[in-house]
């Protein structure tokens, strides 16, 4: 068995179990080098990207659709199909009328002269992976102007997917106006291949960021500016940003990846070698929103001795 699959059982038997670990972990860094290989797909041969597909049209996946993909490319590598190409075959699985989304996450520079992070919208640097990095080059792509889980989307919704992004007052990544909302408001399907969906499941915020000060948990945001370079122009903001805190010490991940499997809203396959996993965006918000009036999946938030 492997390591962080024997590990993810153990912490999903309680999520106080895998608070204490997070505690732990970030104190001390000893597990390090099992967070940076977690959620390996084992036994990877030779990847048939048309057997993804199927799976997919499996779970409801339609031409038109909007498709947000969270992927690690080293996992589809034996496909033999490269990263642009692999896009095409995205674009060319949801039709002409699909939409497909990639979460575009960007490393931000602080400028001590500006009194803030810099997010250049066609130059910082994309961390989320090899696709979205790729993706953002072309022509045809629109990518959000706000800093934080910035998205990055090929398609007929993909303008007014970003277009309000940076509206209203302290605006936030998956508040009101944010893709990921609209992503949702849109019958969004999450995608993720080679990756553990639930770790890089942005979607969820959309739960506690649209809900602003009817939010459970007390002084979950904190206020960050950005300047924002989008080729000629400039442009200064003020966002609320979720508190590191939260992800890092009360987030109980494998939980919450248990709930879902249980729930059929997390659906899984292995395809080829490779895990395949899909969650409907609607029916997550739905369970969460019944489930979250006392904070979940976010557990001991009430602790002040709990800090970093």
């Amino acid at each position: 068995m492997h390591e962080a699959s024997l590990l993810n059982k153990i912490l999903s038997l309680s999520p106080y179990i895998e608070l204490l670990f997070r505690i732990f972990y970030w104190k001390t860094k000893l597990f390090k080098g099992l967070n940076k290989g977690r959620f390996k797909s084992n036994n990877i041969t030779s990847i048939n990207i048309e057997n993804v597909f199927n799976v997919l049209k499996d779970f409801g996946v339609c031409k038109g659709d909007l498709l947000i993909l969270h992927s690690s490319y080293e996992r589809l590598a034996s496909s033999n199909i490269p990263p642009n190409e692999m896009i095409n075959r995205f674009l060319d699985f949801i039709g002409f009328d699909g939409t497909l989304a990639m979460n575009a996450g960007r490393s931000l520079k602080w400028s001590q002269e500006d009194g803030a992070f810099i997010y250049d919208v066609q130059k910082s640097r994309v961390w989320t992976g090899v696709l979205p990095a790729l993706m953002i080059k072309r022509k045809d792509a629109k990518i959000s102007k706000f800093p934080i889980n910035s998205m990055v989307a090929i398609g007929p919704k993909a303008e007014a997917m970003m277009s309000e992004n940076l509206a209203g007052h302290l605006p936030s990544s998956c508040g009101p106006n944010s893709s990921w909302k609209y992503c949702l408001d849109n019958g969004a399907w999450i995608v993720g291949l080679g990756i553990d969906l639930t770790h890089s499941l942005t979607m969820i915020h959309v739960a506690e960021e649209c809900k602003n000060e009817m939010w459970p948990i007390k002084g979950w945001f904190e206020q960050i500016k950005y300047k924002i370079i989008d080729r000629d122009k400039t442009n200064f903001i003020t966002a609320n940003v979720r508190k590191e805190k939260w992800g890092k010490i009360h987030f109980a991940e494998r939980t919450l990846a248990l709930d879902l499997i249980k729930a059929g809203i997390l659906k899984q396959k292995i395809v080829d070698g490779l895990m395949v996993e899909i969650i409907n965006a609607k029916n997550l918000i739905d369970y969460l929103e019944k489930r979250n009036h006392n904070g979940y999946p976010y557990f001991l938030h009430n602790i002040s001795f709990l800090k970093l």
